[in-house]
Order: structure tokens, then C-alpha cells, then sequence
């Protein structure tokens, strides 16, 4: 009865929002039950005998700010906030940082958010053991494979609309 009172979300200035869970529900890729996708086409049938996802709902963190400066606690101005951290090196992603884009920025934007994500991964600090070592591995843990001083983590950009769509703003690029 409340799904007909309730407008539509996107509608509402949520659509990035909505789009960072259903990112996290498309790397999740949940069991459907089978019982219920029986009857249904083979497209629906074939998702559901497709792959498994990747880690679990507690695997994803969203909107996490990535301070250039300030603490974890308190950033300061000039970080960035990323709209997803995944952890599931059971499923050998020990780390990812997703930035998911409605297509509605501008190419300046981008390579300013991008930027942001450079000063935070080049930020050193120091860990638990009085150790300095870049500021992220003070919060995630990585494979021994990864040089510790590596200014560069794996990111993700995710763009949820149409390659086509017309951004907020004209590119001067």
C-alpha cells in the first residue's frame, strides 16, 4: 500500500543514490529464488544460473570520504568522497574504490575528482605501529604483492547513463 504513495525516487534527486545501490546489487549479483524464476523468460533464467557476485552486502562501503587533508574523523577540504569502497579478497578484490557518474558532469569535473583521489592516495600518515605509510593502508589492508609506497589504487568509474546523454554543463575540453 505504500509503494503507490511513495514517488519515484529518481524523480525526487535521488538518481545517484539509486545508482550507487544498484551498482552494489549489480557486483553483488544476489541469488534470485529459484522457485519464483521458474516460470519466467530465459533471459531472467539465465542471470540467474550466470556467476557469482562479488563479496557480501558488509563487503561495500558507500560514500566514504577520502580526506586530502584533516583526519578520517574530520576531513578537511580538497578530498574525495568515494561512492563505494569494496573489501572481498575472499573473491580476489581486496580492494576497489567506484566512483559511479550519472553522465552528468562535465569532462573538468571528472579530471578535478580525479585529482582529489590523487592527492589522497599520495597522502602519507601514520599507521597504529608509528609507521608512515600512505593513508589508505592506515584504513584497508592489501596483498603483500602491492608495493606499500604505490601512490595508485585500483578505481572504478562506473557511468550508469547513456554514453549519449548530455552532461550538466558543456565540456571547454
Amino acid at each position: 500500500m505504500l509503494e503507490r504513495h511513495r514517488p519515484d525516487l529518481r524523480q525526487g534527486g535521488a538518481s545517484h543514490p539509486m545508482a550507487v545501490n544498484e551498482t552494489v546489487i549489480a557486483l553483488l549479483r544476489p541469488k534470485p529464488n529459484m522457485a519464483r524464476v521458474a516460470v519466467d523468460p530465459p533471459y531472467v533464467q539465465a542471470a540467474a544460473d550466470g556467476p557469482d557476485g562479488i563479496g557480501t552486502i558488509a563487503s561495500y562501503w558507500t560514500e566514504v570520504p577520502l580526506p586530502a587533508t584533516g583526519t578520517w574523523n574530520t576531513p578537511g577540504r580538497g578530498g574525495a568522497q568515494a561512492d563505494l569502497v569494496l573489501t572481498a579478497p575472499q573473491d580476489r578484490a581486496p580492494l576497489l574504490f567506484t566512483e559511479v557518474d550519472n553522465c552528468h558532469e562535465t569532462a573538468e569535473q571528472i579530471a578535478a575528482k580525479l585529482e582529489k583521489y590523487g592527492r589522497f592516495f599520495r597522502r602519507k600518515g601514520k599507521d597504529t605501529d608509528g609507521r608512515e605509510r600512505p593513508m589508505w593502508r592506515t584504513r584497508w589492508s592489501a596483498p603483500a604483492t602491492w608495493a606499500a609506497d604505490a601512490t595508485s589504487r585500483p578505481c572504478c568509474w562506473c557511468s550508469t547513463g547513456s554514453a549519449s546523454a548530455t552532461p550538466t554543463a558543456p565540456s571547454r575540453a
